[in-house]
């Protein structure tokens, strides 16, 4: 995280402006004093100023923070579907029906609800984060909605298009397996 805080600045710092003068003197004190830089995460933060205040109330020891995500992610999931009736949700009732679909045609599940918090799960994450914001700088993080459906439907093609292609090099296989006088039988582990 700090390297990319001081790319940014030197990036800036190379214009001619005020803003670039301007990351030039940050960066100037920053590199002065580097030690004294410090990047933490808001959990991070939080924590220290939840210790620094156990130790000013004379509880040293005694309390523990706990952020239970996956109660929050569940509440956050069970708000969602309680609000699906409303006319401003309906698009996100059909991508939460196509989702379903999509489970049960790729999965073979109709748990949606888990789905949906493996996913949350994943967005909380500082991994994704990061690579949201270099898919971002790359211009590869997509929010409109049209592209994203389009891209979805290219994917589609191309599962389609790879399980024919499957599916016809197994029935060429099996061909080429009968024209020679043999049976699956005639080969190691088979059933």
């Amino acid at each position: 995280m700090k390297e990319r805080v001081l790319s940014k600045l030197y990036q800036f710092s190379r214009e001619d402006s005020e803003t670039g003068r301007k990351a030039k003197s940050v960066l100037i004190h920053l590199l002065h004093d580097y030690s004294a830089f410090y990047i933490s995460t808001i959990d991070r933060f939080f924590q220290l100023v939840t210790r620094s205040f156990a130790r000013e109330i004379g509880q040293y020891a005694s309390y523990r923070v706990e952020l239970d995500e996956n109660s929050i992610l569940e509440q956050a999931i069970e708000n969602m579907f309680n609000s699906l009736e409303r006319d401003e949700n309906k698009d996100l009732l059909k991508w939460l029906v196509n989702c379903a679909i999509n489970q049960l045609e790729f999965k073979g599940t109709n748990n949606i609800e888990k789905e949906l918090l493996d996913m949350a799960s994943l967005f909380l994450k500082e991994d994704f984060r990061i690579k949201k914001l270099k898919a971002l700088e790359a211009g590869r993080f997509y929010t409109d909605r049209n592209r994203i459906e389009e891209l979805e439907k290219g994917i589609r093609k191309n599962v389609k298009d790879w399980e024919s292609q499957v599916v016809e090099l197994v029935k060429n296989a099996l061909r080429i397996v009968s024209d020679a006088g043999l049976s699956p039988k005639d080969f190691t582990q088979a059933k």
